[in-house]
């Protein structure tokens, strides 16, 4: 589990490599896990896929994601893109 500084610094470290690639804008929301669910449900989303978008979810929040597999270079027949590059195609 990150600490709330190291949480601050990723969100900085995301804001900064927004702001490089043009985006001006982001937006965040911290919102309760169960009022997350509602609204998912509440938009018709199933529930096996509200469960595994939370699961997901609470998984980046406790630092599972945070670690890049060197087999995703092999999976992907490329090196992975880094935060700015990713941020850029996604414009």
């Amino acid at each position: 589990m990150f600490t709330k500084q190291q949480l601050n610094h990723r969100r900085k470290n995301i804001v900064n490599a927004a702001r490089k690639s043009g985006v001006e804008c982001i937006a965040y929301n911290s919102i309760e896990q169960s009022a997350f669910e509602r609204q998912m449900k509440e938009r018709g989303i199933p529930d096996l896929i509200v469960r595994r978008t939370t699961g997901f979810l609470t998984d980046i929040k406790n630092g599972q994601e945070a670690e890049v597999s060197p087999e995703i270079e092999h999976l992907l027949g490329r090196k992975p893109a880094s935060l700015k590059e990713a941020l850029k195609v996604g414009c």
